[in-house]
């Protein structure tokens, strides 16, 4: 039995990314549907796990243009010694597509990182 000792190169997979980038348009749109008139427009979702109250998921609408918009999400009332997760989503109106441009103050994402997600 031989055993490859190197790493297989990561690739994306273009139709599964499509898909996800399309189901979070639609989730997004079901949550604030005149996102596209309407700068500043915003959104508070209680989150719960049975009786437990889990947070807050806030959404708010920060620039709006003729085909996209940019929201920001991020959970309140977490837990307290969390720092509050918080992400910037572009959201595409002609593609029907939307994915995050940022979190955490980051921009640049890898495809692969050494320790797994």
């Amino acid at each position: 039995m031989v055993v490859n000792l190197l790493r297989e190169r990561y690739r994306v997979d273009l139709i599964e990314l499509q898909a996800a980038c399309e189901a979070n348009y639609a989730r997004l749109m079901q949550l604030i549907p005149s996102m596209r008139e309407a700068v500043g427009a915003q959104r508070r979702v209680a989150l719960s796990q049975g009786e437990l109250h889990l947070g807050v998921l806030a959404l708010h609408v920060l620039e709006t243009c003729p085909y996209t918009s940019t929201i920001e999400v991020r959970q309140e009332h977490s837990l307290p010694w969390l720092p509050v997760p918080r992400m910037e989503v572009r959201v595409y109106h002609d593609a029907r597509m939307a994915e995050v441009v940022g979190a955490q103050r980051a921009r640049r994402f890898r495809g692969v990182y050494p320790y797994p997600n």
